[in-house]
Order: C-alpha cells, then structure tokens, then sequence
C-alpha cells in the first residue's frame, strides 16, 4: 500500500507542479502584457485571476477518483476477490455518488487553496523586486524557484494528507 501512495503521490506533485507553474507564469506575463509592472501597480497584479484552476481541478479529481476504485479493488483482493472479477464492475458499483461528491469538495477546495497561494506568492513576488528595483527576469526566476519549493514542500504534504484521507476512506 505504502509503494502505491507513494508512486500515486509522486506523479500527482509532478503533474500539479507543471500546473501550478503555468499558473505563475500566466500571472506574471498577464501583468507584462496589462503594463501593470511598469505603472508598479501591485493591487491590480492581486487581481488578477488565476488560470487552469479547472485544469488542475480535473488533475485532482481524476488522482482521487483512480485512487478511490484502485483501493476499493485492493480492499477486494483482501477478501478473496479475484481481479477479473472487478473487469465488469460499472464506475457506479465502485463508486458511491456520496463519496463522489466528497471528491469533488475536496478537489475543489484544494484547487482553491492553492490557486490562491500562487497568486499571492507572484504577487508577493512582484511587489517586492519592483520596489526593490530587481528586473523582470530575475523577478520571473524567483518566482519559478518559490513555486518549486512551494511544489516540493508544502503542496506535497497537502497532496500526501488528502490522498491518505481518500485512500482511508475506501
């Protein structure tokens, strides 16, 4: 169980990472194309919004619901089940519309979470190399080196607590 959280995990951070980068350049180069560093106006750097929430809303969803029914066939194969004989089971005899809806809470709640901690952390960013005097590449590098170790430290244990919890749940 252990190898398979852990392999699950990996490719989960990898693909949330890659998104969560698209998330922080679009912000910064939106903010380039707006002229907002040149006006040095960080509240309108603060509004802008987030993309491809629904595309790491869909990433999310997709980890949680595979992880779901593989530890539904699992808990299976405890008991005796042959595999062939989850080959015939529909999405709706593994999974509940009660736990679906679960998912969809937590996925939504993440993608939330942490859409809004890439925007502040680019617009923390921003706001301080500007006023610092800092250039926009060496800003931009900041900016892809925090959202890496933001990937790596904290969405990791983020990611680690809600598949465990889905996991659990089956």
């Amino acid at each position: 169980i252990e190898k398979f959280l852990d392999s699950a995990e990996g490719r989960l951070v990898r693909e949330v990472g890659a998104l969560l980068r698209r998330m922080a350049d679009d912000i910064l180069e939106r903010a380039r194309e707006r002229k907002l560093l040149d006006r040095f106006k960080p509240e309108s750097i603060a509004e802008l919004e987030p993309r491809f929430r629904k595309e790491l809303n869909s990433v999310l969803k997709g980890h949680f619901v595979g992880l779901y029914r593989d530890a539904v066939k699992n808990a299976g194969l405890e008991i005796g089940l042959k595999a062939k004989d989850f080959s015939s089971f529909a999405a709706e005899d593994i999974f509940p519309e009660d736990f679906e809806e679960i998912v969809r809470a937590e996925s939504f709640s993440v993608v939330r979470d942490l859409s809004a901690d890439v925007q502040k952390r680019v617009s923390n960013r921003l706001f301080g190399g500007l006023k610092d005097g800092k250039p926009i590449s060496e800003i931009a590098r900041q900016i892809s080196t925090d959202v890496d170790a933001y990937t790596e430290g904290q969405v990791r244990n983020i990611l680690r607590t809600k598949t465990t919890e889905i996991f659990n749940e089956a």
